[in-house]
């Protein structure tokens, strides 16, 4: 299975940290955030990765590279106008054939947890599986509204109501690339 990483955002609420990086660069325990969810996919068994990057990418593809020196094939794909996730992974597209996973690039993810979300999508046969979590104020983040255990709806940063919030992993086959980027082309003024 292979992976896209999300990591083309500015990190504009983490000021003035991200003036000279991305916020996915933003070092904790001596490495940065990024770097924790590239070995935790390599752990789970992902080794060929596609960085979607944009904001200040010029560091991230110096720090990692091809990712030989961590043990994964790394490719970029520069996400020019930033128009949300589906956007994001839409533009990475020619990149993935097949099932995939994605990861946000600023939520760090154990390993366990990336192992156990392949392992359930195999099991379950899914088409696709969303990693979601409850919070008091979903304003900032990626929502779902949900009917039963099917996603019916996904909220970009709604207004006040309480939803499950996308979390930092979701995988997709390809075919669902090309329907979510139709249905963002329909959207679009």
């Amino acid at each position: 299975m292979k992976a896209i990483i999300l990591t083309a955002g500015e990190g504009t609420r983490m000021r003035p940290l991200t003036i000279t990086k991305p916020k996915t660069m933003l070092q904790i325990g001596g490495k940065p955030i990024l770097q924790y969810n590239i070995e935790s996919l390599r752990d789970a068994g992902v080794d060929e990765i596609t960085l979607v990057v944009g904001y200040h990418e010029d560091v991230i593809k110096n720090h990692f590279k091809d990712g030989t020196d961590i043990g994964v094939k790394i490719s970029y794909v520069t996400q020019e106008d930033r128009l949300g996730t589906a956007h994001a992974i839409g533009s990475a597209r020619k990149h993935v054939h097949g099932q995939f996973i994605t990861l946000n690039g600023d939520i760090i993810v154990d390993p366990a947890l990336i192992t156990d979300l392949i392992d359930g999508y195999r099991e379950e046969n899914a088409r696709s599986m969303l990693v979601l979590t409850e919070v008091e104020d979903p304003s900032s983040f990626g929502v779902v509204e949900l009917n039963g255990n099917r996603i019916v709806r996904i909220v970009e940063k709604p207004k006040k109501k309480r939803l499950q919030a996308t979390s930092s992993m979701q995988e997709y086959t390809s075919s669902m690339i090309k329907s979510s980027m139709q249905s963002i082309k329909h959207q679009s003024p």
